[in-house]
């Protein structure tokens, strides 16, 4: 289901790997709401040529933790947070048991600083901030409805 955006490896036994998925098409948008134990996921360079690259993510960090490498540096997204990832960059990334819902976007439909392409793919709200919190509400009854 997602070997176009990246590689995944269980982390630990093979055997004890679940996850769960669900998405929904929404036009040009795909909301996903995704749960796994810990895993590795590798986005190397054969996988951001083309389309592969074309979309951003926004990304509710409901629990768990993604330590990711990548060329600007290490990120750490933790839970309680949603994040604004540019997958036009090549990481690799561990993660421990997590739940999250995304939404991609493509590219052409949002416009992000060329600041934030240039130093840090990925940009931060807290839940616990009002912007965060209010970002988080929308989200959670934009669910509601396509549940």
């Amino acid at each position: 289901m997602t070997e176009s955006l990246y590689q995944t490896w269980p982390r630990g036994e093979p055997e004890g790997f679940r996850a769960q998925a669900a998405g929904y098409k929404v036009g040009e948008l795909v909301f996903n709401q995704a749960r796994f134990t810990p895993a590795r996921f590798l986005r190397g360079p054969e996988l951001i040529a083309g389309e592969g690259k074309d979309f951003w993510s926004l990304q509710a960090q409901l629990t768990g933790e993604e330590r990711l490498i990548m060329s600007h540096g290490h990120v750490r997204l933790l839970a309680g947070h949603i994040y604004l990832r540019d997958w036009a960059y090549e990481f690799d990334s561990e993660t421990t048991a997590t739940r999250l819902n995304a939404i991609m976007i493509p590219r052409h439909r949002l416009r992000a600083g060329a600041g934030m392409q240039e130093h840090t793919p990925v940009l931060s709200w807290s839940m616990a901030d009002p912007d965060g919190r209010l970002l988080s509400m929308l989200w959670q009854a934009l669910l509601v409805e396509l549940g």
